[in-house]
């Protein structure tokens, strides 16, 4: 079953937009619609509201996903729209409009933020950074699972889960957490150096210290430029 946007709203997390910025995309299939419209054509307008009605979806997941209440059955249809197009949105056709902010821009789910910002504050670290690193690692899914065996938000491979304490490494909470411990660790460990602090959550620290990162692996490249982009546009929302 489908349940509209509006109804699932739970009263500790911040209010969705109002109906009329997002009615015309409550369901899945008008958000579909939307959304290959957009792409046909873009332009600042249209984006704009696939962009509100997006979040209002992602919001609403969040709802089904991290509450205590008792929630109804998750609407497969629209888990699939949001991971599909969450990602779909940030390609290059989601530029053509010049400075509009990016889909996940400003933060991420409403119920991961609380703890995104007491691991920010219990380890001196900019919330931003964290964001990033979980938008990077897991797209904001808590279920999230490498085919490397990295587990939760931050992708922690069940060794250095184990050496952090971690009892469950899908529990948002616990692996943020963690994550955010190890990512002080690391920034520690090469004096506030960036860059070698997540060659080294994603490379390893061993290999770091041997080889440097002056010739980075093509993926761990990849990932410090997708991080730092990402903390670019989380730190600028």
């Amino acid at each position: 079953m489908t349940l509209p946007v509006n109804k699932l709203q739970p009263s500790h997390l911040a209010p969705l937009p109002p109906k009329p910025s997002f009615g015309r995309a409550t369901q899945p299939a008008d958000f579909a619609r939307l959304l290959a419209d957009a792409l046909k054509e873009p332009d600042r307008e249209a984006l704009r509201t696939v962009e509100t009605s997006f979040l209002a979806l992602q919001q609403s997941l969040a709802a089904l996903l991290y509450t205590d209440a008792p929630t109804p059955e998750l609407p497969r249809p629209m888990a699939a729209l949001i991971n599909r197009y969450g990602s779909e949105m940030e390609a290059p056709e989601r530029q053509k409009i010049g400075n509009a902010p990016a889909l996940s821009a400003v933060a991420g789910p409403p119920a991961l933020e609380s703890h995104i910002e007491r691991a920010a504050r219990t380890h001196d670290l900019d919330p931003a950074l964290i964001r990033a690193v979980i938008k990077t690692e897991s797209d904001f899914d808590p279920g999230a699972v490498s085919a490397a065996g990295a587990q939760g938000l931050m992708q922690l491979m069940p060794g250095t889960a184990a050496d952090l304490g971690v009892r469950n490494p899908f529990d948002p909470g616990e692996n943020i957490e963690a994550g955010s411990r190890y990512l002080k660790k690391l920034l520690d460990r090469y004096d506030g150096d960036l860059d070698r602090a997540l060659a080294a959550y994603n490379w390893g620290p061993g290999n770091v210290d041997r080889k440097g990162i002056g010739r980075l692996p093509q993926e761990t490249a990849t990932y410090l430029d997708r991080v730092k982009n990402h903390f670019e546009t989380f730190s600028a929302a």
